[in-house]
């Protein structure tokens, strides 16, 4: 997610993006699929060299689990 007005290169960026990161926690997909987001995040996460923080939003209808901690 870039913000409007933002091209999303080198020095244009905002202080902060906010990403959607699809499967990961709750998912109504097939666990090697779920899986596979997983390893996709942890990947993209790993590999962001720029980064400084993540918040992780919690869906409170699902509560908080293992992988979560």
């Amino acid at each position: 997610f870039v913000p409007d007005g933002f091209s999303g290169e080198g020095a244009d960026l905002p202080p902060m993006a906010l990403v959607d990161m699809p499967g990961y926690g709750y998912a109504s997909a097939p666990k090697e699929k779920v899986d596979d987001w997983t390893k996709l995040v942890f990947d993209y996460l790993k590999g962001r060299v720029t980064l400084k923080r993540v918040y992780v939003l919690i869906d409170a209808r699902h509560g908080i689990k293992a992988k979560d901690e």
